[in-house]
Protein backbone atom coordinates (compact mmCIF):
# COMPACT_ATOMS: atom_id res chain seq x y z
CA UNK A 1 0.00 0.00 0.00
CA UNK A 2 1.75 3.16 -1.23
CA UNK A 3 1.25 6.28 0.94
CA UNK A 4 2.26 9.93 0.47
CA UNK A 5 2.57 12.14 3.59
CA UNK A 6 1.87 15.89 3.24
CA UNK A 7 2.57 18.15 6.24
CA UNK A 8 4.45 21.44 6.60
CA UNK A 9 6.04 20.30 9.89
CA UNK A 10 9.08 18.08 9.35
CA UNK A 11 8.75 16.52 12.81
CA UNK A 12 5.23 15.31 12.01
CA UNK A 13 6.30 14.02 8.58
CA UNK A 14 9.12 12.00 10.07
CA UNK A 15 6.95 10.76 12.93
CA UNK A 16 4.30 9.49 10.53
CA UNK A 17 6.97 7.90 8.34
CA UNK A 18 8.23 5.89 11.33
CA UNK A 19 4.73 4.86 12.44
CA UNK A 20 3.63 3.84 8.95
CA UNK A 21 6.87 2.04 8.19
CA UNK A 22 6.23 -0.33 11.08
CA UNK A 23 2.57 -0.87 10.27
CA UNK A 24 0.82 -3.73 8.48
CA UNK A 25 -2.79 -3.32 7.32
CA UNK A 26 -4.75 -6.41 6.33
CA UNK A 27 -1.48 -8.35 5.86
CA UNK A 28 -0.17 -5.60 3.57
CA UNK A 29 2.94 -3.59 4.38
CA UNK A 30 2.70 0.19 4.22
CA UNK A 31 5.23 1.81 1.89
CA UNK A 32 5.79 5.54 2.38
CA UNK A 33 6.63 6.62 -1.17
CA UNK A 34 7.17 10.25 -0.23
CA UNK A 35 6.87 12.96 2.44
CA UNK A 36 6.52 16.58 1.28
CA UNK A 37 5.89 19.89 3.01
CA UNK A 38 3.21 21.59 0.93
CA UNK A 39 0.32 20.99 -1.45
CA UNK A 40 2.09 22.13 -4.63
CA UNK A 41 4.97 19.72 -3.99
CA UNK A 42 2.43 16.94 -3.36
CA UNK A 43 0.63 17.54 -6.66
CA UNK A 44 3.95 17.53 -8.53
CA UNK A 45 4.93 14.30 -6.75
CA UNK A 46 1.67 12.56 -7.69
CA UNK A 47 2.29 13.34 -11.35
CA UNK A 48 5.25 10.99 -11.44
CA UNK A 49 4.79 8.35 -8.74
CA UNK A 50 2.15 5.70 -8.17
CA UNK A 51 0.32 6.48 -4.93
CA UNK A 52 -2.78 4.89 -3.43
CA UNK A 53 -3.37 6.95 -0.28
CA UNK A 54 -2.53 10.55 0.66
CA UNK A 55 -2.35 11.52 4.34
CA UNK A 56 -2.44 15.32 4.57
CA UNK A 57 -2.57 18.08 7.13
CA UNK A 58 -5.30 20.68 6.61
CA UNK A 59 -3.53 23.91 7.51
CA UNK A 60 -0.46 24.54 5.38
CA UNK A 61 1.08 27.65 3.78
CA UNK A 62 -0.28 28.44 0.31
CA UNK A 63 -2.89 25.97 -0.90
CA UNK A 64 -4.39 24.21 2.12
CA UNK A 65 -4.88 20.45 2.44
CA UNK A 66 -8.49 20.52 1.30
CA UNK A 67 -7.70 22.65 -1.74
CA UNK A 68 -5.16 19.99 -2.64
CA UNK A 69 -7.73 17.25 -1.97
CA UNK A 70 -10.18 18.92 -4.35
CA UNK A 71 -7.52 18.89 -7.06
CA UNK A 72 -6.60 15.26 -6.37
CA UNK A 73 -10.28 14.30 -6.58
CA UNK A 74 -10.55 15.29 -10.23
CA UNK A 75 -7.02 14.48 -11.38
CA UNK A 76 -6.50 11.19 -9.51
CA UNK A 77 -9.96 9.88 -8.58
CA UNK A 78 -8.68 6.48 -7.41
CA UNK A 79 -6.41 7.97 -4.74
CA UNK A 80 -7.89 7.87 -1.22
CA UNK A 81 -7.34 10.81 1.13
CA UNK A 82 -7.01 10.90 4.93
CA UNK A 83 -7.12 14.39 6.46
CA UNK A 84 -5.33 15.34 9.71
CA UNK A 85 -6.19 18.42 11.74
CA UNK A 86 -6.29 19.99 15.19
CA UNK A 87 -9.29 20.58 17.38
CA UNK A 88 -11.73 23.31 16.37
CA UNK A 89 -11.38 23.16 12.59
CA UNK A 90 -15.10 22.64 12.16
CA UNK A 91 -15.40 24.56 8.88
CA UNK A 92 -12.58 22.47 7.44
CA UNK A 93 -14.27 19.32 8.72
CA UNK A 94 -17.46 20.22 6.85
CA UNK A 95 -15.50 20.72 3.62
CA UNK A 96 -13.68 17.42 4.17
CA UNK A 97 -17.00 15.62 4.51
CA UNK A 98 -18.33 17.24 1.34
CA UNK A 99 -15.19 16.05 -0.45
CA UNK A 100 -15.93 12.51 0.77
CA UNK A 101 -12.44 12.13 2.18
CA UNK A 102 -12.07 8.65 3.62
CA UNK A 103 -11.29 9.84 7.15
CA UNK A 104 -10.77 12.98 9.21
CA UNK A 105 -8.36 12.34 12.11
CA UNK A 106 -7.47 14.67 14.95
CA UNK A 107 -3.88 15.41 15.95
CA UNK A 108 -2.02 13.96 17.74
CA UNK A 109 -2.74 10.90 15.66
CA UNK A 110 -3.67 7.73 17.51
CA UNK A 111 -1.93 4.75 15.89
CA UNK A 112 -4.97 2.47 16.17
CA UNK A 113 -7.22 5.13 14.64
CA UNK A 114 -4.73 5.62 11.82
CA UNK A 115 -4.59 1.87 11.18
CA UNK A 116 -8.40 1.69 11.01
CA UNK A 117 -8.46 4.67 8.63
CA UNK A 118 -5.93 2.99 6.34
CA UNK A 119 -7.99 -0.19 6.34
CA UNK A 120 -11.10 1.74 5.33
CA UNK A 121 -9.13 3.50 2.60
CA UNK A 122 -7.86 0.19 1.25
CA UNK A 123 -11.38 -1.27 1.23
CA UNK A 124 -12.75 1.78 -0.56
CA UNK A 125 -9.95 1.67 -3.13
CA UNK A 126 -10.69 -1.92 -4.12
CA UNK A 127 -14.46 -1.42 -4.35
CA UNK A 128 -15.49 -1.07 -8.00
CA UNK A 129 -18.75 -1.10 -9.90
CA UNK A 130 -19.25 -4.12 -12.14
CA UNK A 131 -21.99 -2.70 -14.37
CA UNK A 132 -21.28 -2.65 -18.08
CA UNK A 133 -23.65 -0.80 -20.36
CA UNK A 134 -23.61 1.38 -23.45
CA UNK A 135 -24.22 4.59 -21.45
CA UNK A 136 -22.46 5.01 -18.13
CA UNK A 137 -21.55 7.85 -15.75
CA UNK A 138 -17.88 8.75 -16.00
CA UNK A 139 -17.14 8.04 -12.35
CA UNK A 140 -18.86 4.65 -12.59
CA UNK A 141 -16.66 3.74 -15.55
CA UNK A 142 -13.52 4.80 -13.70
CA UNK A 143 -14.54 2.59 -10.76
CA UNK A 144 -15.44 -0.41 -12.95
CA UNK A 145 -13.54 -3.55 -11.98
CA UNK A 146 -12.06 -4.45 -15.36
CA UNK A 147 -8.55 -5.78 -16.07
CA UNK A 148 -8.08 -3.17 -18.81
CA UNK A 149 -9.76 0.20 -19.42
CA UNK A 150 -9.14 3.27 -21.52
CA UNK A 151 -10.95 6.56 -22.25
CA UNK A 152 -11.21 8.19 -25.69
CA UNK A 153 -12.08 11.83 -26.43
CA UNK A 154 -13.26 12.38 -30.02
CA UNK A 155 -14.21 15.60 -31.78
CA UNK A 156 -14.80 17.20 -35.17
CA UNK A 157 -11.75 19.31 -35.98
CA UNK A 158 -13.76 22.31 -37.15
CA UNK A 159 -17.39 23.35 -37.15
CA UNK A 160 -16.70 26.38 -39.32
CA UNK A 161 -16.43 24.60 -42.65
CA UNK A 162 -19.18 25.01 -45.24
CA UNK A 163 -19.37 21.23 -45.31
CA UNK A 164 -20.92 21.24 -41.80
CA UNK A 165 -23.77 23.40 -43.07
CA UNK A 166 -24.19 21.16 -46.11
CA UNK A 167 -24.69 18.23 -43.73
CA UNK A 168 -27.43 20.08 -41.83
CA UNK A 169 -25.52 22.21 -39.34
CA UNK A 170 -23.62 21.69 -36.10
CA UNK A 171 -26.58 20.19 -34.24
CA UNK A 172 -27.10 17.44 -36.79
CA UNK A 173 -23.38 16.70 -37.01
CA UNK A 174 -23.23 16.39 -33.21
CA UNK A 175 -26.16 13.96 -33.25
CA UNK A 176 -24.45 11.96 -35.98
CA UNK A 177 -21.27 11.69 -33.88
CA UNK A 178 -23.24 9.83 -31.21
CA UNK A 179 -25.12 7.64 -33.69
CA UNK A 180 -21.93 6.53 -35.45
CA UNK A 181 -20.40 5.68 -32.09
CA UNK A 182 -23.47 3.65 -31.07
CA UNK A 183 -23.36 1.59 -34.27
CA UNK A 184 -19.67 0.80 -33.81
CA UNK A 185 -20.24 0.03 -30.11
CA UNK A 186 -22.97 -2.45 -31.01
CA UNK A 187 -20.64 -4.16 -33.46
CA UNK A 188 -17.37 -4.09 -31.52
CA UNK A 189 -18.71 -4.29 -27.97
CA UNK A 190 -16.75 -3.24 -24.87
CA UNK A 191 -17.47 0.47 -25.49
CA UNK A 192 -19.68 2.86 -23.49
CA UNK A 193 -20.70 6.49 -23.96
CA UNK A 194 -19.75 8.68 -20.97
CA UNK A 195 -22.55 11.21 -21.34
CA UNK A 196 -21.98 13.15 -18.10
CA UNK A 197 -18.35 14.08 -18.80
CA UNK A 198 -17.42 17.77 -18.86
CA UNK A 199 -17.53 18.93 -22.47
CA UNK A 200 -17.43 22.15 -24.43
CA UNK A 201 -20.06 21.25 -27.03
CA UNK A 202 -22.41 18.50 -28.16
CA UNK A 203 -19.94 17.23 -30.75
CA UNK A 204 -17.44 16.36 -28.01
CA UNK A 205 -17.61 12.59 -27.62
CA UNK A 206 -16.24 10.84 -24.52
CA UNK A 207 -16.01 7.04 -24.73
CA UNK A 208 -14.99 4.35 -22.28
CA UNK A 209 -13.40 1.13 -23.53
CA UNK A 210 -12.93 -1.97 -21.37
CA UNK A 211 -11.64 -5.49 -21.92
CA UNK A 212 -10.41 -8.62 -20.19
CA UNK A 213 -6.88 -8.21 -21.51
CA UNK A 214 -4.58 -5.57 -22.96
CA UNK A 215 -4.44 -7.37 -26.30
CA UNK A 216 -8.23 -7.43 -26.60
CA UNK A 217 -8.53 -3.81 -25.48
CA UNK A 218 -5.95 -2.50 -27.92
CA UNK A 219 -7.63 -4.38 -30.75
CA UNK A 220 -11.01 -2.80 -29.91
CA UNK A 221 -9.80 0.80 -29.62
CA UNK A 222 -7.60 0.56 -32.72
CA UNK A 223 -10.54 -0.79 -34.73
CA UNK A 224 -12.88 1.85 -33.37
CA UNK A 225 -10.47 4.75 -34.02
CA UNK A 226 -9.68 3.59 -37.55
CA UNK A 227 -13.31 3.04 -38.58
CA UNK A 228 -14.64 6.14 -36.84
CA UNK A 229 -12.11 8.50 -38.45
CA UNK A 230 -12.48 6.76 -41.83
CA UNK A 231 -16.27 7.25 -41.79
CA UNK A 232 -15.97 10.98 -41.19
CA UNK A 233 -13.12 11.39 -43.67
CA UNK A 234 -14.52 9.27 -46.52
CA UNK A 235 -18.29 9.57 -46.13
CA UNK A 236 -18.75 12.96 -44.46
CA UNK A 237 -15.64 14.71 -45.87
CA UNK A 238 -14.77 16.05 -42.41
CA UNK A 239 -11.76 15.33 -40.22
CA UNK A 240 -12.00 14.20 -36.62
CA UNK A 241 -9.34 13.80 -33.94
CA UNK A 242 -9.19 11.30 -31.09
CA UNK A 243 -7.28 11.49 -27.82
CA UNK A 244 -6.66 8.31 -25.82
CA UNK A 245 -5.78 7.94 -22.16
CA UNK A 246 -3.18 5.52 -20.92
CA UNK A 247 -4.63 2.05 -20.23
CA UNK A 248 -5.87 1.41 -16.71
CA UNK A 249 -5.61 -1.89 -14.92
CA UNK A 250 -7.20 -2.94 -11.64
CA UNK A 251 -6.27 -0.56 -8.84
CA UNK A 252 -4.73 2.07 -11.14
CA UNK A 253 -4.01 5.31 -9.29
CA UNK A 254 -2.70 7.58 -12.03
CA UNK A 255 -4.30 10.73 -13.37
CA UNK A 256 -7.98 10.55 -14.33
CA UNK A 257 -8.27 8.74 -17.68
CA UNK A 258 -10.74 11.39 -18.85
CA UNK A 259 -8.20 14.09 -17.99
CA UNK A 260 -5.56 12.12 -19.90
CA UNK A 261 -7.73 11.62 -22.99
CA UNK A 262 -8.64 15.31 -23.19
CA UNK A 263 -5.02 16.33 -22.78
CA UNK A 264 -4.03 13.91 -25.55
CA UNK A 265 -6.70 15.41 -27.83
CA UNK A 266 -5.24 18.88 -27.25
CA UNK A 267 -2.17 17.78 -29.22
CA UNK A 268 -4.10 18.61 -32.41
CA UNK A 269 -3.37 22.28 -31.69
CA UNK A 270 0.30 21.57 -32.34
CA UNK A 271 0.23 18.68 -34.83
CA UNK A 272 -3.09 18.93 -36.62
CA UNK A 273 -5.82 16.33 -37.02
CA UNK A 274 -4.96 12.82 -35.85
CA UNK A 275 -5.18 10.07 -33.24
CA UNK A 276 -3.11 10.86 -30.16
CA UNK A 277 -2.22 8.85 -27.08
CA UNK A 278 -1.56 10.34 -23.67
CA UNK A 279 2.14 10.77 -22.98
CA UNK A 280 2.83 10.14 -19.29
CA UNK A 281 6.39 11.43 -19.74
CA UNK A 282 4.97 14.93 -20.19
CA UNK A 283 3.69 14.71 -16.61
CA UNK A 284 6.74 13.05 -15.04
CA UNK A 285 9.67 14.50 -16.86
CA UNK A 286 10.75 17.31 -19.06
CA UNK A 287 11.80 20.77 -18.00
CA UNK A 288 9.94 21.98 -14.95
CA UNK A 289 8.24 25.31 -15.54
CA UNK A 290 9.78 27.97 -13.30
CA UNK A 291 7.04 30.54 -13.28
CA UNK A 292 6.92 33.86 -11.43
CA UNK A 293 3.47 35.35 -10.97
CA UNK A 294 4.32 38.82 -9.64
CA UNK A 295 3.14 40.73 -12.72
CA UNK A 296 -0.09 38.73 -12.93
CA UNK A 297 -0.88 39.23 -9.24
CA UNK A 298 -0.09 42.94 -9.42
CA UNK A 299 -2.55 43.35 -12.29
CA UNK A 300 -5.15 41.32 -10.41
CA UNK A 301 -4.70 43.39 -7.24
CA UNK A 302 -5.75 46.53 -9.10
CA UNK A 303 -8.32 44.84 -11.36
CA UNK A 304 -6.30 46.04 -14.37
CA UNK A 305 -7.86 44.07 -17.22
CA UNK A 306 -5.46 45.32 -19.89
CA UNK A 307 -2.44 44.26 -17.83
CA UNK A 308 -4.05 40.91 -16.98
CA UNK A 309 -4.82 40.22 -20.64
CA UNK A 310 -1.28 41.14 -21.67
CA UNK A 311 0.33 38.97 -18.99
CA UNK A 312 -1.98 36.00 -19.68
CA UNK A 313 -1.33 36.28 -23.41
CA UNK A 314 2.43 36.37 -22.83
CA UNK A 315 2.25 33.23 -20.74
CA UNK A 316 -0.02 31.50 -23.24
CA UNK A 317 2.52 32.25 -25.98
CA UNK A 318 5.26 30.61 -23.91
CA UNK A 319 3.21 27.50 -23.15
CA UNK A 320 2.13 27.11 -26.77
CA UNK A 321 5.71 27.56 -27.93
CA UNK A 322 6.77 24.55 -25.85
CA UNK A 323 4.62 22.47 -28.19
CA UNK A 324 3.27 19.93 -25.72
CA UNK A 325 -0.23 19.66 -24.31
CA UNK A 326 0.95 18.79 -20.80
CA UNK A 327 2.80 22.09 -20.34
CA UNK A 328 -0.15 24.01 -21.74
CA UNK A 329 -2.68 22.35 -19.42
CA UNK A 330 -0.49 22.67 -16.31
CA UNK A 331 0.26 26.30 -17.07
CA UNK A 332 -3.38 27.29 -17.59
CA UNK A 333 -4.43 25.34 -14.51
CA UNK A 334 -1.80 27.01 -12.33
CA UNK A 335 -2.73 30.47 -13.61
CA UNK A 336 -6.42 29.98 -12.82
CA UNK A 337 -5.81 28.44 -9.41
CA UNK A 338 -3.51 31.28 -8.40
CA UNK A 339 -6.00 33.93 -9.51
CA UNK A 340 -8.91 32.22 -7.76
CA UNK A 341 -6.85 31.64 -4.62
CA UNK A 342 -6.03 35.34 -4.35
CA UNK A 343 -9.62 36.33 -5.09
CA UNK A 344 -10.84 34.06 -2.32
CA UNK A 345 -8.31 35.47 0.14
CA UNK A 346 -9.58 38.96 -0.68
CA UNK A 347 -13.19 37.73 -0.35
CA UNK A 348 -13.94 39.77 -3.42
CA UNK A 349 -16.74 37.56 -4.70
CA UNK A 350 -19.69 35.81 -3.13
CA UNK A 351 -19.14 32.45 -4.82
CA UNK A 352 -15.63 31.75 -6.05
CA UNK A 353 -14.66 28.94 -8.37
CA UNK A 354 -12.36 26.60 -6.50
CA UNK A 355 -10.33 23.63 -7.63
CA UNK A 356 -13.24 21.58 -8.98
CA UNK A 357 -14.65 24.51 -10.95
CA UNK A 358 -11.15 25.27 -12.25
CA UNK A 359 -10.89 21.66 -13.37
CA UNK A 360 -14.21 21.88 -15.18
CA UNK A 361 -13.04 25.03 -16.94
CA UNK A 362 -9.74 23.45 -17.99
CA UNK A 363 -11.57 20.33 -19.19
CA UNK A 364 -13.69 22.55 -21.41
CA UNK A 365 -10.73 24.50 -22.74
CA UNK A 366 -8.90 21.32 -23.82
CA UNK A 367 -11.67 20.75 -26.37
CA UNK A 368 -10.77 23.93 -28.28
CA UNK A 369 -10.10 23.33 -31.96
CA UNK A 370 -7.46 26.01 -32.63
CA UNK A 371 -5.24 28.55 -30.90
CA UNK A 372 -7.53 31.48 -31.72
CA UNK A 373 -10.44 29.81 -29.92
CA UNK A 374 -8.25 29.09 -26.90
CA UNK A 375 -7.05 32.69 -26.71
CA UNK A 376 -10.61 33.97 -26.94
CA UNK A 377 -11.76 31.72 -24.09
CA UNK A 378 -8.87 32.80 -21.86
CA UNK A 379 -9.64 36.46 -22.61
CA UNK A 380 -13.33 35.97 -21.83
CA UNK A 381 -12.55 34.29 -18.52
CA UNK A 382 -10.18 37.06 -17.47
CA UNK A 383 -12.89 39.59 -18.31
CA UNK A 384 -15.28 37.73 -16.02
CA UNK A 385 -12.66 37.66 -13.27
CA UNK A 386 -12.14 41.42 -13.55
CA UNK A 387 -15.89 41.95 -13.34
CA UNK A 388 -15.88 39.99 -10.06
CA UNK A 389 -13.21 42.29 -8.64
CA UNK A 390 -14.46 45.61 -10.00
CA UNK A 391 -12.74 48.65 -8.47
CA UNK A 392 -15.63 49.33 -6.10
CA UNK A 393 -15.50 45.81 -4.67
CA UNK A 394 -11.70 45.73 -4.55
CA UNK A 395 -11.41 49.14 -2.90
CA UNK A 396 -13.98 48.18 -0.30
CA UNK A 397 -12.10 45.03 0.68
CA UNK A 398 -8.73 46.80 0.74
CA UNK A 399 -10.16 49.40 3.11
CA UNK A 400 -11.74 46.76 5.36
CA UNK A 401 -8.40 44.94 5.58
CA UNK A 402 -6.53 48.19 6.30
CA UNK A 403 -8.91 49.15 9.11
CA UNK A 404 -8.63 45.67 10.61
CA UNK A 405 -4.83 45.99 10.60
CA UNK A 406 -5.04 49.40 12.29
CA UNK A 407 -7.38 48.15 15.02
CA UNK A 408 -5.07 45.23 15.68
CA UNK A 409 -1.98 47.45 16.01
CA UNK A 410 -3.25 50.46 17.99
CA UNK A 411 -0.79 49.78 20.80
CA UNK A 412 2.20 50.02 18.44
CA UNK A 413 3.70 52.75 16.33
CA UNK A 414 3.02 52.32 12.60
CA UNK A 415 2.93 54.42 9.45
CA UNK A 416 0.76 54.67 6.37
CA UNK A 417 3.45 52.71 4.52
CA UNK A 418 3.29 49.89 7.09
CA UNK A 419 -0.47 49.50 6.65
CA UNK A 420 -0.25 49.76 2.85
CA UNK A 421 2.36 46.99 2.77
CA UNK A 422 0.15 44.79 4.94
CA UNK A 423 -2.75 45.05 2.46
CA UNK A 424 -0.58 44.91 -0.71
CA UNK A 425 -1.25 48.40 -2.09
CA UNK A 426 0.82 51.57 -2.40
CA UNK A 427 0.74 54.23 0.37
CA UNK A 428 -0.58 56.78 -2.13
CA UNK A 429 -3.44 54.50 -3.16
CA UNK A 430 -4.38 53.72 0.46
CA UNK A 431 -4.31 57.41 1.38
CA UNK A 432 -6.63 58.09 -1.55
CA UNK A 433 -9.05 55.35 -0.40
CA UNK A 434 -9.33 56.84 3.09
CA UNK A 435 -10.07 60.31 1.74
CA UNK A 436 -12.58 59.13 -0.85
CA UNK A 437 -14.40 56.36 1.02
CA UNK A 438 -14.03 57.22 4.72
CA UNK A 439 -14.49 61.00 4.53
CA UNK A 440 -11.33 61.43 6.59
CA UNK A 441 -7.61 61.12 6.09
CA UNK A 442 -5.59 58.13 7.21
CA UNK A 443 -4.15 60.10 10.13
CA UNK A 444 -7.59 61.36 11.17
CA UNK A 445 -8.94 57.81 11.18
CA UNK A 446 -6.04 56.43 13.25
CA UNK A 447 -6.22 59.34 15.68
CA UNK A 448 -9.98 58.95 16.12
CA UNK A 449 -9.59 55.25 16.93
CA UNK A 450 -6.79 55.91 19.40
CA UNK A 451 -8.68 58.69 21.14
CA UNK A 452 -11.85 56.60 21.48
CA UNK A 453 -9.78 53.79 22.95
CA UNK A 454 -8.05 56.25 25.30
CA UNK A 455 -11.41 57.60 26.49
CA UNK A 456 -12.49 54.08 27.41
CA UNK A 457 -9.28 53.52 29.39
CA UNK A 458 -9.48 56.87 31.20
CA UNK A 459 -12.90 55.93 32.56
CA UNK A 460 -11.29 53.09 34.51
CA UNK A 461 -10.51 53.93 38.16
CA UNK A 462 -6.82 54.49 38.77
CA UNK A 463 -5.97 55.01 35.10
CA UNK A 464 -2.60 56.69 34.63
CA UNK A 465 -2.20 59.07 31.70
CA UNK A 466 1.29 57.88 30.70
CA UNK A 467 0.10 54.25 30.69
CA UNK A 468 -2.94 55.10 28.58
CA UNK A 469 -0.68 57.00 26.17
CA UNK A 470 1.58 53.95 25.73
CA UNK A 471 -1.37 51.58 25.27
CA UNK A 472 -2.77 53.62 22.37
CA UNK A 473 0.57 53.95 20.58
CA UNK A 474 2.07 57.21 21.88
CA UNK A 475 5.62 57.17 23.22
CA UNK A 476 5.28 60.66 24.75
CA UNK A 477 2.45 61.30 27.21
CA UNK A 478 2.81 65.04 26.59
CA UNK A 479 2.21 64.58 22.86
CA UNK A 480 -0.72 62.30 23.67
CA UNK A 481 -2.20 64.96 25.97
CA UNK A 482 -2.02 67.61 23.23
CA UNK A 483 -3.66 65.34 20.66
CA UNK A 484 -6.35 64.27 23.16
CA UNK A 485 -7.21 67.88 23.97
CA UNK A 486 -7.38 68.81 20.27
CA UNK A 487 -9.71 65.86 19.67
CA UNK A 488 -12.03 66.16 22.71
CA UNK A 489 -11.71 69.79 23.73
CA UNK A 490 -10.34 68.94 27.18
CA UNK A 491 -7.14 67.40 28.49
CA UNK A 492 -6.94 63.75 29.56
CA UNK A 493 -6.65 64.65 33.27
CA UNK A 494 -9.85 66.70 33.15
CA UNK A 495 -11.61 64.00 31.13
CA UNK A 496 -10.57 61.35 33.68
CA UNK A 497 -11.81 63.50 36.57
CA UNK A 498 -15.19 64.16 34.93
CA UNK A 499 -15.64 60.53 33.86
CA UNK A 500 -14.90 59.05 37.29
Amino acid sequence: MKVLIVDDEQEIREGLRVILGAMTVDDTRIEVVGAVGDAIAALEFLGGTETQIVITDIRMPGMDGLGMAETIRYRYPAIQIIVLSGYGDFAYMQRALRLSTVDYLLKPVDEQELERALLRAADHSTHRLRTRRKNMPRTAFEEMDAPWKLVLAADIDTMEEARVQELGGAELVSWLMVKVFEELADELGHLCYLADAVRLGDANLVIGAFADSQEEGERIVDAFAARFTAFWRDSMKLSVSIGMSAPLGRGSTGASPYYQACQALLARLFRGSGIYRYDADQERGGERMKTEWHALLAALETANEAALQTEASRRLDAWLERGDAGSLVRGMEAMLLIMYELMEERQSASSMLRAQATADLILKWVWVRNEAELRQRVQDQIRRIVEEISPDKLEGHVLVAAKAYIRGHLTTSFTLADVAAAVYVSPHYLSHLFRERSDMTFLEYVTALRMEEAKQMLREPGAKIYEVAEQVGYKSWKHFSRVFKDFTGIGPADYRRDAT
